[in-house]
């Protein structure tokens, strides 16, 4: 598995707002992780990722901006939950990947069997898992990351903005086994679902 930390001066999003003395923050994990999903689908660069802290903000309120707008948009359209997956997922909507929106249960995706059943090898999947209802003052009640599989291969890849580096890339077992010890140490498991966007 390769770390992509050493080419890439990508921290933490908690470090990244705090070197930018920015406080009260919800966290950016959503439009990072779907800037990342875009970037694997061909749709941006890795601007966000590889030009520093300033970038990295820059493109994710850009981002945070276009999902609220697609949200509201879809919303008119759809209806509020309707609006909300895509405005939650919308590198699908923007790259023209058609997608399904489901939930899975935390416990699911805490064991690799559970997740490869879940996750179908879908070459595309952004995630939301629920954190902790104490940390919901300070942070956002739910924290998204992306997992990737490339079509025909046994190469995947995680982005997990607060992971050091943020992306992981390599085997498949390997970059599945991250996913899931990192649900299994970082998601709340009080019975409220992961809200998962995958391609078809």
């Amino acid at each position: 598995m390769q770390e992509k930390r050493n080419n890439t001066p990508f921290s933490t999003q908690a470090t990244i707002l705090q070197q930018l003395g920015i406080k009260d923050s919800p966290g950016i994990c959503s439009p990072l992780a779907n800037l990342y999903a875009s970037y694997k689908m061909g749709g941006t660069g890795r601007a966000f990722l590889d030009e520093g802290p300033l970038k990295t903000y820059e493109c994710a309120k850009e981002m945070e901006e276009h999902q609220s707008m697609v949200a509201q948009k879809s919303s008119e359209k759809g209806g509020s939950s309707f609006g909300s997956l895509i405005g939650m997922h919308v590198a699908f909507f923007d790259n023209h990947k058609m997608f399904k929106g489901e939930r899975a249960s935390v416990d699911e995706l805490s064991t690799t069997e559970g997740a490869k059943k879940v996750l179908k090898d879908s070459e595309h999947v952004l995630v939301n898992y629920p954190t902790s209802r104490t940390q919901a003052n300070k942070i956002s009640p739910y924290h998204q990351v992306y997992y990737g599989h490339t079509a025909g291969t046994n190469q995947c890849s995680y982005f997990n903005s607060n992971l050091p580096g943020g992306e992981r890339e390599g085997n498949c077992d390997e970059i599945l086994e991250v996913f899931v010890k990192d649900i299994q140490k970082s998601a709340d498991h009080d019975g409220r679902n992961c809200v998962i966007g995958r391609s078809l």
